[in-house]
Order: C-alpha cells, then structure tokens, then sequence
C-alpha cells in the first residue's frame, strides 16, 4: 500500500512480480538515480509495459528497502549536478508528490 497525495493505493503481492527484462529495467533506471521525472516514469512505463503508478510504486518500495529518504533541496541539488554533466534534461517534476507518499508509507 501507499499513498498518492489524499489517495491510497493497495498493489497486491502477484502485481509486483515483474517480467526480467521489466525488473532489470527498472533497476537500471533506480541505479542512475532513486528519483525520477514525470517524463522519465512514462518512457519507463511504457518501456516495462507497466502503467506509471507501478513504476512508482516499485521505486517508492526500493527507496524505503534501500534507506533512501532525501529532501526535496537535496534532490534538486542532485539532479542540478546530474544535469549539468549530462547536458539538457528536463527538470524533476512531481518529486514533492512522490516524497509526500514516501512519507505516508513510512509512517504506516
């Protein structure tokens, strides 16, 4: 379970099994950086044949797994970083929606 703003979402266990390419997809994606874009979540959706909520979903979970809980600053001085080495990128959009569910589902 976990929540999207004032919604919240169950993801039963057999949804989270995912296909391997899927899996190391999205472990890829996670091992760049923990938080994504709403860009980068739609083309890793639409990659994994996902829908978006469970890319994010599967992120969310690797996050809490893995100890990675970082303020929104932190995460823009990041991907600032990021950006700046890697040239054009679109800024992070919908972080403070994703940290509000992190937080929800820690404090379940």
């Amino acid at each position: 379970m976990f929540s999207d703003g004032e919604r919240l979402k169950w993801v039963l266990l057999n949804q989270a099994d995912l296909p391997l390419a899927s899996a190391k997809a999205l472990g890829e994606a996670f091992n760049r950086f923990p938080y994504l874009t709403q860009k980068e979540t739609n083309a890793l959706a639409c990659c994994c044949s996902l829908h978006p909520d469970q890319v994010r979903v599967w992120f969310i979970v690797q996050r809490l797994c893995h100890g990675i809980i970082w303020d929104y600053t932190d995460i823009m001085a990041v991907q600032s970083k990021l950006k700046s080495k890697q040239g054009k990128e679109e800024p992070q959009q919908g972080v403070k929606k994703e940290m509000k569910a992190d937080s929800r589902v820690e404090k379940a």
